[in-house]
């Protein structure tokens, strides 16, 4: 399966605040997220405003062979900007499980290499099995995990370091 990352285009956000739809009823089973009298998630302007066009804000649909398979939001992280921070991270149901979310991960980090931090809700433990297996192929054990308060949340932050001598990952690769 062919794996690419296209950057969101300010002509695009309309479909990447309807996928964060689909990302907030799973968030929805991890914590008390409301819906609106119109069955939507309220989704604050402050979450996806810096991805159109804020620096140090990037975001990215990712697809698996040419059909719409999730996105991904990297940031500068706002209390340390030396920290790339996976901010936001969806693959739809039907490609879980098919290395669809390690394969655009590890593209994702080789375009944007440095010190990098996940952060991941204590609850989600099929996302801590997921990112914790994605960094442990990329960097082995050279990563550390600790519980932080983000916000009002303990979570889980896996941080680790990632810069590539010689070539780059190209811009597609296929998923294993």
């Amino acid at each position: 399966m062919d794996i690419t990352l296209t950057p969101v285009s300010s002509q695009s956000h309309t479909v990447l605040k309807n996928l964060f739809q689909l990302y907030m009823y799973d968030m929805s089973a991890f914590t008390a997220l409301p819906l609106t009298e119109e069955g939507c998630f309220s989704v604050p302007d402050h979450v996806l405003a810096p991805y159109d066009d804020a620096l140090h804000h990037w975001a990215y649909f990712i697809y698996a062979d040419n059909e719409l398979a999730g996105f991904a939001m990297l940031r500068r992280y706002p209390e340390d900007m030396s920290c790339l921070d996976m901010d936001q991270f969806f693959i739809i149901n039907r490609f879980r499980g098919s290395n669809v979310g390690k394969a655009a991960f590890k593209q994702l980090v080789a375009q944007h290499q440095g010190s990098w931090q996940i952060r991941v809700l204590l609850k989600n433990t099929l996302a801590h099995y997921f990112w914790q297996s994605v960094v442990r192929d990329l960097v082995g054990e050279a990563y550390q995990r600790s519980e932080e308060k983000d916000r009002d949340l303990i979570k889980t932050f896996i941080r680790f370091s990632y810069e590539e001598s010689g070539s780059r990952l190209p811009a597609s690769v296929a998923a294993e």
